[in-house]
């Protein structure tokens, strides 16, 4: 099962002749808590995510960077027993990459539905014009 199937997801690809695909969620496997889609040492949605392969956990490169920069070398999870966190321990973490994109492709769909609505309701209600005589 490829990664895409396993997150819920398909890709359209356009008709025309550019790079972009348009990405399609198909069902949704388990609901991203928004808070596990967040850096732990950042607290800022994941930009280019890394898990690390010892203890399993994911951090973003820039937290990760920030954190080695204080000389701090265990894994920033409350409970984690890595207690020797180091580049060499992390790898691409695609499948969160995937998950804050999904995440955040669904959140401007739900904003633009809500614009539209609220356009909408404006209309109806007689579109607010003042007429300067």
């Amino acid at each position: 099962m490829s990664l895409r199937e396993k997150l819920g997801e398909k890709v359209k690809k356009r008709a025309r002749n550019d790079d972009d695909d348009d990405l399609e969620i198909v069902n949704n496997v388990g609901s991203d808590d928004v808070h596990a889609l967040k850096c732990p040492i950042t607290g800022m949605f994941f930009e280019d995510p890394v898990r690390n392969k010892v203890c399993g956990h994911t951090y973003d490169r820039k937290g990760l960077n920030q954190l080695f920069s204080t000389r701090k070398t265990k894994c920033p999870i409350p409970g984690c027993s890595n207690n020797t966190l180091s580049l060499g321990q992390v790898e691409v973490d695609d499948e969160m990459k995937l998950k804050v994109r999904r995440h955040k492709t669904r959140e401007e769909a739900a904003k633009k539905k809500r614009d539209l609505d609220e356009t909408m309701d404006d209309d109806e209600e007689g579109g607010g014009y003042t007429v300067l005589e």
